[in-house]
């Protein structure tokens, strides 16, 4: 297994759109996710939010067999 984490600063003002993405993520355009994850050899994808020292940051985390296919992504 390959694992790819990476922390991505949120620009000031933008969390709520990130929720609303992730939202739509869960609800009407799961499938659709799903399949993107299943064309990358993704098996596991997780997406934190947490408040940082000077903002807020999206923390996420990709476990798939291949390794070019993760960096792909």
């Amino acid at each position: 297994m390959h694992v790819i984490a990476t922390t991505i600063p949120l620009r000031p003002g933008k969390s709520e759109a990130w929720r609303r993405w992730v939202q739509d993520l869960q609800g009407s355009r799961h499938a659709e996710y799903v399949a993107a994850l299943r064309r990358w050899g993704i098996r596991q994808a997780r997406i934190w939010f947490r408040e940082a020292g000077d903002g807020e940051v999206v923390e996420i985390y990709f476990v798939g067999q291949d390794p070019k296919a993760l960096s792909d992504v």
